[in-house]
């Protein structure tokens, strides 16, 4: 098994490190993802053992761009998660956080990322994701 320290070699000797930003190798992860996706949706076993080998490498590479360690990373993120609470949702965690609604602005069941907000509904297959202040659950 291959270590950081292997995978950061191979990142320099490639000129990775060199040339490469935290931005670009940030592309490069989420291009891997999309890999794994693709390989799960079609029960590929090499092909997503192949996308998560590729995601670590590319993360490994990202957080020494970055000039992080990343298993400081992986602990910082660990001493959060660890005294985190939620519920599964249909085979996801979703932690607990009174997160303000864009639509109501009021507190909601909500997930949000950088580029969706998805909120949950008991009755409702996740995730539902509200397009205009109407479809929002608060005010229903």
């Amino acid at each position: 098994m291959k270590n950081k320290l292997e995978v950061i070699q191979w990142g320099a000797d490639r000129g990775i490190l060199a040339k490469a930003t935290p931005m670009s190798q940030a592309i490069k992860t989420l291009s891997e993802v999309e890999e794994l996706l693709r390989a799960i949706n079609s029960d590929d076993r090499p092909e997503i053992k192949d996308a998560y080998g590729d995601i670590l490498v590319t993360i490994i590479l990202g957080a020494e761009l970055s000039g992080l360690d990343i298993e400081d990373c992986l602990q910082s993120a660990y001493d959060v998660i660890s005294k985190r609470t939620g519920v599964m949702k249909n085979g996801t965690f979703v932690k607990d956080a009174p997160v303000t609604c864009d639509f109501c602005k009021e507190t909601c069941k909500i997930v949000r990322t950088d580029t969706i907000m998805a909120q949950f509904n008991d009755d409702a297959e996740w995730p539902t994701i509200p397009t205009d202040k109407n479809d929002c659950i608060t005010k229903q």
